[in-house]
């Protein structure tokens, strides 16, 4: 797999549209014994957050695009897993409101955890940013869209899942649980490592 980090989130729409959120990066932890991520551990890659928009007349200041998890690789003879190892997207920023006169909220960056995290919650006269990927969904949900020919400001999409290897010799506490994305997505994968 190769090691790369994630992709930023696209810019909200408009001059007066919030930046996207930065990729996750990319982490490689290589032992010739055992990995252990103890219940209160965890190992995160998340992308950023998408900047909500800023207030301004309408389709002129879009909630900016979730980032995309990053890349995670972790090789072992053992592997125990009992917190979380997460490279989940970012939630996309809310619209701005010129009806209200406010900016709209940026979206969380994404945690170490299976839920996602979310977008931007919008104030009237704008609409809420998508929620980043999870566990069980690689992708981030899209932001809701602003109505035609109105004075409203679209939320940005959230960002969208990394990927987790994990080459082991010898399993050790079953850790697919602890993962997101898990397996299920296809973007959590395990091997061997190479033995030098």
């Amino acid at each position: 797999m190769p090691l790369v980090g994630g992709s930023g989130g696209g810019g909200g729409a408009g001059p007066h549209g919030g930046t996207g959120g930065g990729g996750g990066g990319a982490i490689q932890i290589s032992a010739q014994g055992t990995i252990r991520i103890g219940v209160r551990g965890s190992i995160d890659a998340g992308g950023g957050g998408g900047q909500g928009g800023l207030r301004a007349p309408g389709n002129t200041g879009a909630g900016g695009g979730g980032g995309s998890g990053g890349a995670i690789l972790l090789e072992a003879a053992v592997l125990e897993v009992e917190g979380v190892v997460a490279a989940n997207g970012g939630g996309g920023g809310a619209g701005g409101s010129q009806e209200t006169d406010v900016d709209g909220r940026s979206g969380v960056s994404g945690q170490p955890a299976l839920t996602a995290a979310p977008g931007g919650l919008a104030q009237p006269g704008a609409t809420d940013g998508g929620d980043g990927s999870d566990a069980m969904n690689r992708d981030g949900r899209n932001g809701e869209n602003a109505a035609l020919d109105s004075e409203e400001n679209a939320g940005g999409g959230g960002g969208g899942a990394g990927r987790i290897r994990i080459n082991v010799v010898r399993p050790g506490a079953a850790p697919e649980a602890h993962l997101s994305p898990a397996p299920g997505t296809g973007l959590a994968t395990f091997g061997s490592p190479a033995l030098r």
